[in-house]
């Protein structure tokens, strides 16, 4: 009761509804039929059966779910499963001699080199093949072989022919090979792309080496060797003694005798060193107040005054260019009477 609970539930979400033109008739028929199977009413649809009241009201409930809304006011009178069952036959029964033209003019017409892809073609083939079988015509694998391979592009002869010399019997094995080389081909081509033929990779730039001034970043070279605050001194904390008279672990050979050093006692000498650089930096620095050296503008403890002079002074000054020719293989000075005007005209008096 509960396998046949479930199966009802399964083939009611996957049911199709009866198109109003019959083309999915296939579908829904033996969709049909599997619902009222698992529930042990089939014999409904026959003409003479023992089936009860209820049974029969179920399966007319099924059927008329799953027909399209002008179909389900068409037969809104019919209360019978069979005479339902009979009334929709004789109405779509002949859709198989109605699609089989179609079908075989699309199996006619499909052709390999059509498809971008294998699966697509293979999609294509296997809906077809699908409706032919519907209609009662069975594709064999050599027809759907012969039908693949003799649709190849003219640029890919040589490769159907190699498919040919394999004596493939089954259309699957060629399926399975014809995909595996189809991603082997995009792989190919993905390599080839990425960058131009003889150009070399570009260097990763993911790998990170830093090193402070303490010996204790990543960079093994930095705690080795004598030293005495990058590690590898007296008392280093990382390549110094641990033992008088010793030799560190990671280190040269020392000649300290701290031992272990708290790294909060490094941290605290890195912070002052790193501010005593920082006020090294800004003493380098010019005031624009004042325009001396060693402070900025936001320190400026120069008299106002003397600001304001330097201000002015240095307003819409322009700087100075001299032009200086010096040549060391001319000795001789030119030399004009302008050049002395005052004394010229002082000896002329």
């Amino acid at each position: 009761m509960y396998l046949a609970s479930n199966m009802s539930n399964l083939t009611t979400t996957v049911s199709c509804i009866l198109d109003i033109t019959g083309k999915n008739y296939g579908q829904w028929k033996s969709d049909t039929k599997l619902y009222l199977r698992s529930k042990s009413i089939v014999e409904t649809l026959v003409a003479v059966n023992t089936k009860t009241d209820p049974e029969k009201c179920e399966a007319v409930i099924y059927m008329r779910k799953h027909l399209d809304e002008t179909l389900k006011r068409e037969y809104l009178d019919v209360i019978d499963p069979h005479e339902l069952w009979t009334a929709l036959l004789e109405r779509y029964g002949n859709q198989k001699e109605a699609m089989l033209p179609k079908a075989t003019d699309d199996w006619n017409n499909l052709r390999f080199q059509d498809f971008v892809t294998v699966g697509a073609y293979n999609a294509a083939l296997m809906e077809i093949r699908g409706v032919l079988i519907y209609c009662g015509r069975k594709l064999t694998d050599k027809e759907m072989i012969e039908k693949t391979l003799s649709t190849f592009h003219v640029s890919m002869i040589n490769v159907q022919q190699q498919y040919r010399l394999l004596n493939i019997s089954k259309y699957n094995d060629l399926l399975q090979r014809l995909t595996m080389a189809e991603s082997y081909n995009n792989l190919l081509m993905k390599i080839s792309q990425s960058r131009p033929p003889g150009a070399q990779a570009l260097p990763e730039a993911n790998a990170i080496n830093f090193s402070n001034s303490y010996g204790r970043g990543n960079n093994d070279n930095a705690n080795r060797g004598r030293g005495r605050d990058r590690g590898q001194g007296r008392g280093g904390y990382r390549g110094g003694y641990g033992y008088r008279g010793g030799r560190s672990k990671r280190g040269g050979r020392g000649r300290g005798r701290g031992g272990f050093r708290n790294p909060s006692h490094s941290d605290t000498v890195a912070n002052n060193n790193y501010q005593n650089k920082d006020k090294h930096k800004k003493s380098e620095g010019y005031c624009f107040k004042c325009g001396m050296k060693g402070h900025w503008a936001n320190k400026c403890r120069t008299a106002e005054h003397l600001c304001k002079l330097y201000q002015e002074s240095s307003k819409g000054k322009e700087k100075e260019v001299n032009l200086i020719e010096q040549n060391p293989n001319d000795d001789s000075t030119y030399m004009e009477a302008t050049d002395f005007t005052d004394d010229y005209d002082v000896r002329l008096a």
